[in-house]
């Protein structure tokens, strides 16, 4: 509004100049419908009028202000943006007019009428204005709620799992495969004392470390799981260890420190058993444990839970807790590990610093069974576990068992027709180089006895001690080795007895081919079978791993090593018909026994020492078994089968008959069945595409047919002193056998 516009600089006394200035100052200050003035240098600048409305314009877009406590009846002072309650019709009210300095006051028992009336400048009806400013806040959510009781921030926070889960699974699912390609990934473990190492009791402790302030064993579990991870399968794998003694979830959770993202692919929670001994509630725990998994998740980590430990001292808080967080864990896709579980069948004193916390071994067996997790197929919502006997091969992972070629150097083909197997797969261990494979699972029964077909210069390591029995550099510590798992009770079954590292299996020799009695497993839980040949690279030659067998048993029917302890077996009974009614219309013509073949009951078998499967030489290196052979007729024989006089002869002495006249003398030898093969192409171009190879093409004496690739037999021969009658027979074959094997096999004392 310059009349003038001399554009004289800043401090002008011209009286032209001073004539604009108090014209524009008036209408800056006073104007009531300009939004701006220009000064007399040419600046478009805003009124008094223009910044009220800027403010105000501003303001709305935050919302209203409610004010709490104080209405029309009690009075008030308003200010821009707030809004006030009147009482007489439950309604909010805007004062939209102008504010006087120190805001529009309402005297008390007012109404809007009386304080300056209702309409545009004056007050306003806001209605649920107020309300709806209050549900645009990040609390509104949670003040509203669903015909259920839970409010709609609950059911958005239920949503938003299904989002989470969905993410966790997904990252799983790519450690998964990191593990069993060999790949790379960081991992962070955080928990308390237990993940710290806590030991103030052992005597091989290393100082705190970590930001800890306890002492801790010389091998931790986060140090033992990278290490062993590493080893059996190949990974690499980098590890973020927050883990102070006596913390809380709570306090994990807002540890200054632990708020920054670690960028680790894995995040091991290990949290609760402060908690649940009075240093928490159970509300505050698992809100703590549910927002550190979020915040995992969130991170990009894929999370596994932990579920709160207390050592081998039973009855604390935590293992209700766990139950609780199990929940929650399963609501966000996190897999879950039980510590527990590997406690109850192991010496407690042989893994336990104290009452709560573990050695050195204990942290390693806790990091073992963890690691056989990863590598079992754990991570993954699909994976089962083992209830029945279940075969294993080379290069295959499915739902219940993972297999991992930690050297690279394992290689696995589908050998044709060198195999012992129907899947014909072999892993071939090369000589002169360090070759390690595993197979890894969940036993879901209290032991298991394995078999298998490996043969060649390599070690089967079944239990956890075998692999390690301590730090490094340190003075081994003779106890640990007494952490092997055994029978929850003393008088289940003979101990363990002396440590020894089985292997080499070695070429079995004459029994090549047949299946292998390779030791037994004790404990529900993660196992892992390592299979290896020199580690210093001094295997001479290639060794072969065709499949492995796990068959979950009663732990009293589990055996150690075949003929080694007092073992418990089971009576097997083996029959057969002569002639065989199968397949045969009417009644079949009656015909002499001259000779038959039975399946070989497993107490006539004998076993080797050192890498000798099946020792022949030695006569009392087997047992007996009981053969009955009745007749239509009523011709009864009964008789005891034991070895005979050359390697591999058996004779049957006899305690009971019937017959009369021409009396048999029965002898017997090992005998295996002999391959029918159908070649490739027999019947047109490509078809088969492969030779097909199955053992029905009869039974033959093991002495001119070497191996056992089609199973143990015994031929028995009858010589009668007569004619032989001519009957409808029936053989049995009463062996024992250690429970639940589907076939014989042979082992190593």
């Amino acid at each position: 509004m310059t009349t003038y516009k001399t554009h004289n600089p800043l401090g002008s006394a011209d009286p032209r100049d001073l004539f604009d200035n108090a014209q524009n100052y008036d209408a800056a200050i006073n104007s009531t419908t300009e939004d701006s003035w220009q000064d007399r240098l040419g600046t478009e600048r805003r009124t008094w009028h223009g910044l009220e409305s800027m403010v105000a314009d501003a303001a709305a877009q935050f919302g209203f202000v409610t004010l709490n406590g104080v209405t029309f009846t009690t009075g008030a002072t308003v200010n821009l943006n707030e809004v006030l309650l009147n009482p007489a019709d439950n309604s909010y009210y805007q004062w939209t007019g102008a504010f006087p300095v120190g805001g529009k006051v309402v005297p008390p028992n007012s109404t809007p009428q009386l304080t300056g009336g209702q309409g545009a400048g004056m007050w306003l009806n806001v209605g649920d204005s107020a309300l709806r400013s209050q549900l645009n806040t990040n609390g509104g959510a949670a003040m509203v709620k669903a015909d259920d009781g839970r409010t709609v921030q609950q059911w958005l926070v239920a949503a938003d799992s299904a989002e989470y889960k969905a993410r966790n699974t997904a990252a799983l699912s790519r450690i998964d495969y990191l593990v069993h390609s060999r790949g790379s990934f960081n991992v962070l473990f955080q928990g308390d004392s237990l993940t710290a190492g806590f030991d103030r009791s052992s005597t091989d402790v290393k100082p705190a470390e970590n930001g800890d302030w306890a002492t801790h064993a010389t091998t931790t579990y986060p140090e033992r799981f990278t290490d062993y991870l590493s080893e059996q399968s190949g990974c690499t794998i980098g590890r973020v260890i927050r883990a102070i003694s006596g913390y809380t979830a709570e306090q994990s959770l807002n540890e200054p420190g632990w708020k920054a993202n670690p960028n680790c692919d894995v995040a091991i929670l290990m949290l609760g058993t402060n908690d649940a001994s009075g240093d928490s509630t159970l509300d505050v725990y698992l809100n703590s444990m549910e927002k550190l998994i979020r915040r995992l998740i969130k991170w990009g980590a894929a999370v596994i839970v932990c579920l709160p430990s207390g050592g081998p001292t039973p009855g604390g808080l935590w293992f209700q807790w766990a139950r609780y967080l199990r929940n929650l864990a399963t609501l966000y896709g996190c897999i879950l590990f039980d510590p527990q579980e590997s406690l109850y069948h192991r010496n407690p004193g042989a893994i336990s610093a104290d009452g709560v916390h573990f050695n050195t071994m204990g942290y390693a067996l806790h990091a073992h069974q963890l690691a056989s997790l990863f590598m079992g197929g754990g991570l993954l919502n699909s994976y089962t576990k083992i209830v029945n006997e279940t075969y294993m091969y080379p290069g295959v992972s499915l739902d219940n068992y993972g297999f991992c070629d930690a050297t690279g150097n394992v290689a696995v083909s589908r050998s044709l027709p060198g195999t012992f197997t129907r899947a014909k797969t072999t892993g071939v261990l090369p000589p002169k180089q360090k070759a390690i494979c595993t197979f890894s699972f969940y036993l879901d029964a209290a032991a298991a006895n394995i078999t298998g077909k490996v043969q060649g210069e390599v070690f089967v390591l079944l239990q956890d001690t075998n692999w390690f029995v301590g730090t490094a550099n340190k003075s081994e510590v003779p106890y640990y080795k007494q952490a092997n798992p055994q029978a929850p009770f003393h008088s289940t079954l003979i101990e363990n007895g002396a440590y020894a590292a089985p292997g080499p299996i070695g070429t079995n020799g004459e029994v090549s081919g047949a299946t292998q009695f390779l030791g037994r497993i004790i404990g529900r839980g993660w196992h892992t079978i390592t299979i290896h040949n020199d580690l210093q690279g001094g295997a001479a030659n290639e060794s072969y791993v065709n499949g492995l067998v796990v068959t979950p048993v009663p732990v009293g029917f589990s055996a150690n090593n075949l003929w080694n302890e007092d073992e418990r077996k089971i009576r097997v009974v083996h029959s057969r018909k002569f002639p065989s009614p199968s397949g045969v219309s009417g009644v079949p013509a009656a015909v002499p026994l001259t000779s038959f073949f039975m399946r070989c009951p497993q107490s006539l078998l004998p076993t080797g020492r050192g890498n000798v499967q099946g020792d022949f030489s030695l006569f009392y290196n087997g047992g007996f078994a009981k053969l009955r052979i009745v007749s239509a007729n009523g011709v009864v024989f009964e008789g005891v089968v034991i070895r005979g006089s050359t390697l591999k002869s058996f004779r049957v002495i006899q305690t009971f008959s019937t017959a009369t006249g021409s009396i048999p003398t029965i002898t017997a030898k090992l005998a295996t069945a002999l391959g029918r093969t159908t070649l490739p192409g027999s019947f047109g171009p490509n078809m088969p595409n492969e030779a097909i190879i199955d053992y029905n093409a009869g039974v033959v004496d093991s002495t001119s047919y070497p191996g056992f690739v089609g199973g143990v037999y015994l031929q028995f021969n009858l010589t009668w002193t007569d004619i032989p009658p001519s009957d409808y027979w029936t053989v049995e074959l009463d062996g024992g056998d250690y429970f639940g094997n589907s076939e014989a096999a042979f082992g190593t004392i």
